[in-house]
């Protein structure tokens, strides 16, 4: 199936909080946010949320849409603690559509993103019990710091921070 990857479009809060929700549902052991949380927060949050990801270099959100809509989605943001770091978040892919090359393509999207943005490097958060998710993450060139953290929606599971500097490419 052809599934196309692009940056959210800034009137697209309402399709964001839709699949947020939906990957919240689907993986709760994979995000910090929780669905009771998101599906509380109002319609301008989303309404935000998505104008400030369509443009600029700060935060971007893109959406990979299928023959029947959005079936996967990741983001990132610009770190707090260093201006040439972006954080990638929310990594999602719909189940009928995994193991398809579909969340490479997705963190690769941000990826690029991120280094034209001017950052020199990406980083995130994952589960490090998600041995699908580490595993993809280390095969495109991302290296574990060691430090860890508790999943903030759930403190029992440990995350993993995981770094990738720019211009790297896929471990071989």
């Amino acid at each position: 199936m052809r599934v196309e990857i692009r940056r959210i479009r800034a009137d697209e809060g309402p399709l964001l909080m839709q699949v947020r929700l939906l990957s919240l549902l689907d993986a709760p052991y994979a995000f910090g946010g929780t669905y009771i949380d998101s599906i509380q927060r109002p319609a301008d949050h989303w309404k935000a949320r998505a104008e400030a990801a369509s443009v600029g270099g700060d935060s971007a959100i893109f959406l990979a849409h299928g023959p029947d809509g959005v079936v996967g989605m990741a983001g990132a943001f610009q770190a707090e603690d260093r201006d040439e770091s972006r954080q990638i978040f929310g990594v999602w892919v719909e189940p009928m559509f995994r193991r398809q090359g579909l969340a490479r393509r997705l963190v690769e999207t941000v990826i690029a993103w991120a280094e034209t943005a001017g950052a020199d490097e990406s980083e995130l958060w994952a589960n490090e019990t998600n041995v699908p998710a580490v595993g993809l993450y280390r095969s495109l060139g991302f290296e574990d710091t060691g430090d860890r953290q508790p999943l903030a929606s759930d403190a029992a599971v440990t995350e993993m921070k995981l770094v990738r500097p720019a211009g790297r490419g896929p471990s071989v």
